[in-house]
């Protein structure tokens, strides 16, 4: 029952909500916007869906279908997480965690879990380093579970090119431990005798296999299907979904091709692609991020991975599926163990999904930290006798959300 408020008329009005409606205003600018732009939309669509049959046959030489080849049985799905960031006034904690899981009776998933406590001197720690962190685990537990199973499954790409930019920005965890920089070294800088954990998946006899959730890439739409003049919004992703049926894949294409179609221009592309390759290999442009040392495995990741889009079943969208040219010939075994692995109703891989559950499940490391360092604060005041008011009161205050005061 909603609670009554006060209404100036001297009584309570009949159980209005506490809870602010939009105002009006605001909804009526809102429909203005809805009814100008969708009668146009509706017309987009209707224009593109128009086209889908030629577009097919421009798309047609680069589609194959599966070949009826046996399936890996015995596979792992690997993926990673941060936990929520809980602050005290003692320190900043959060939690990283990597996964791997297999749906084999035989197969203990692989759960490497870190608490982080951060001194609040510090601050909170940047999702940069925290991601650095995480991207170490899930390569740890892949290097565990490749040695049990025959074909591994990560979420997400298996270019990370997103740690170049990353490590444009290490010096500023400087004070963390352990280090934005020998996080980096263990998951991509060979040493003496010492192969990167990248390194040590790449090259594996077994497949290693990306599958990204969050694509961009507008490759086929610029070279193969330029004429339909399609918004920017809709990605080679999107309209692979249309085009393939069920058991169909368009044509493995290299990694770069697809790199340079996402940038703005060619020329930012190349400068784009110039900076996760050739750049790192250069020790005096990396000793200005703090690194004295070369960097082989992006590079060579980035250069040997090749990339295809696979609709697995009627209905559901198509997959991003990347895998290394040494593994070319296996494509169809993976897609193939794609396809049974698959959860139409969760419209992923179901080993996938179930590393991802555990992840989750840790978010709340940080805040349980949190709770049981307050109640064990508290009994440790209780057995020292402390019984001062304002201390007790500042204790607590400390462990509540207030929240900014605007």
């Amino acid at each position: 029952m909603s609670e009554s408020v006060p209404t100036g008329l001297g009584k309570l009005s009949d159980e209005v909500s506490i809870e602010l409606p939009l105002p009006p205003e605001m909804i009526e600018s809102a429909t203005k916007i809805v009814e100008e732009d969708a009668i146009q939309q509706l017309s987009q669509y209707q224009a593109i869906v128009s086209k889908l049959n030629e577009a097919r046959e421009q798309l047609l030489p680069l589609i194959s279908t599966v070949e009826d080849v046996p399936h890996y049985s015995n596979y792992a799905g690997v993926d990673g997480g941060i936990g929520n960031i809980a602050v005290t006034l003692g320190g900043t904690y959060a939690s990283v965690i990597g996964v791997a899981y297999s749906s084999k009776k035989d197969f203990t998933p692989r759960i490497k879990v870190d608490p982080i406590k951060i001194p609040a001197s510090l601050g909170a720690p940047h999702q940069n380093y925290l991601a650095m962190w995480r991207q170490k685990y899930e390569y740890l537990v892949g290097v565990e579970a490749i040695n049990d199973v025959d074909c591994v499954f990560f979420d997400g790409t298996i270019v990370p090119s997103i740690f170049v930019r990353y490590l444009h920005s290490a010096q500023l965890y400087e004070m963390l431990q352990p280090q934005f920089i020998d996080l980096f070294k263990d998951c991509f800088v060979d040493t003496a005798g010492k192969p990167c954990l990248s390194h040590r998946l790449a090259q594996h006899v077994k497949p290693i296999v990306g599958i990204p959730k969050v694509v961009r890439s507008r490759h086929f739409i610029k070279t193969r299907l330029n004429m339909l003049n399609l918004p920017t919004t809709v990605s080679d992703l999107m309209i692979c979904s249309l085009l393939l049926k069920p058991g169909e894949y368009v044509r493995l294409t290299p990694y770069k091709d697809l790199w340079l179609s996402d940038a703005l221009t060619p020329a930012l592309g190349e400068l784009h692609w110039r900076w996760i390759t050739e750049d790192l290999k250069d020790v005096e442009k990396n000793s200005k991020d703090g690194l004295n040392d070369v960097v082989e495995s992006i590079p060579w990741l980035a250069e040997h991975t090749i990339v295809t889009y696979y609709k697995p079943h009627a209905g559901v969208p198509a997959i991003r599926v990347e895998v290394l040219d040494k593994d070319r010939n296996k494509v169809d075994s993976i897609l193939r163990t794609l396809y049974h692995d698959y959860d139409r109703t969760l419209r992923m891989m179901f080993s996938i999904h179930m590393a991802d559950r555990y992840c989750k499940s840790s978010s709340g490391v940080p805040m349980m930290i949190k709770n049981l360092m307050e109640s064990k604060i508290n009994s440790n005041a209780r057995k020292n006798g402390i019984v001062d008011d304002d201390f007790l009161a500042f204790l607590n205050l400390t462990f509540r959300e207030m929240g900014p005061v605007e």
